[in-house]
């Protein structure tokens, strides 16, 4: 979730008895490797184009992505071909992704792109601004508050979501159906006069005419039945779209879920993250 799985972070990450440690040194010192790790990606990615970082930096601020036209609002960019190759050329270094509903066609122009990569979704959320404060090396505890706030915590949440997005083969082995043929992705719909805008995090458009909807909820306490209600929504939503399919509901935990939400078999399958681990291994 910090380190999007690079096997050279990681190796920093193992020196170190705890990842607190590590990520205090490392991200939250003037000299830290991730301190300093932007600015040799964009030495050697891309020359320090202005446009890269305008992309990256808007998609940052916006989580849950942006369809291509608020992206060239609220990056100041121009629309036309230089854009299209530099969402291209960020798409191809990993460094974003561009996702297409489920029930578009592989050309629909109803795409949205997120900011993929996971270290620099650390550094523009928790590094980047606190820059002059790390480099002036006044705190020598600084990660160990930031990473108590409620900040953070949602950041660590979304950035499970990321995780979980780019490991669908692993979630598909789990439930059993990596033999048949599926699209995946998150599925998302903007708000009309009609109906309710719908993001789900992540959507199986399987060949045997099912549709897996899974919910991904990081919580330090188990999951409870509130959560019935919010992926109801949702299903409601989903509904015109789905068709004849059936609909699967799973979730997808840090941990454990409530013994309340456990006896309701509301969901097909309770997924716990050690279980992605396990299988992963």
């Amino acid at each position: 979730m910090l380190t999007g799985g690079i096997p050279k972070y990681l190796q920093l990450l193992t020196e170190y008895p705890s990842i607190q440690l590590a990520l205090q040194d490392l991200a939250f010192t003037p000299q830290g490797y991730f301190t300093r790790e932007y600015q040799r990606i964009f030495t050697s990615h891309f020359g320090k184009n202005p446009d890269f970082e305008a992309i990256l930096l808007t998609l940052a601020r916006y989580p849950l992505g942006l369809y291509r036209d608020a992206l060239i609002e609220k990056a100041h960019l121009s629309a036309g071909g230089q854009l299209t190759s530099h969402l291209r050329d960020l798409e191809s270094a990993g460094f974003i992704s561009a996702a297409t509903p489920f029930d578009k066609g592989e050309h629909s122009r109803h795409i949205k792109y997120m900011l993929l990569d996971a270290y620099l979704r650390l550094y523009f959320s928790f590094i980047k601004p606190r820059l002059k404060k790390i480099r002036s090396a006044q705190n020598p505890n600084l990660f160990a508050a930031l990473s108590q706030t409620g900040a953070f915590h949602a950041w660590m949440g979304r950035s499970f979501e990321y995780l979980c997005l780019q490991h669908t083969n692993i979630i598909s082995r789990i439930l059993g159906f990596s033999g048949v043929d599926f699209t995946a992705g998150p599925y998302f719909s903007p708000a009309r006069k009609d109906r309710a805008g719908v993001q789900v995090d992540l959507i199986f458009d399987r060949a045997d005419h099912v549709l897996t909807v899974c919910e991904m909820k990081y919580s330090r306490q188990p999951v409870g039945v509130e959560v019935i209600a919010e992926i109801d929504k949702k299903i409601d939503l989903l509904e015109p779209i789905a068709g004849r399919r059936t609909v699967q509901r799973v979730l997808i935990v840090r941990d454990k879920v409530s013994q309340e939400l456990a006896r309701s078999s509301y969901f097909y399958r309770v997924i716990e993250a050690r279980e992605l681990l396990q299988v992963a291994s």
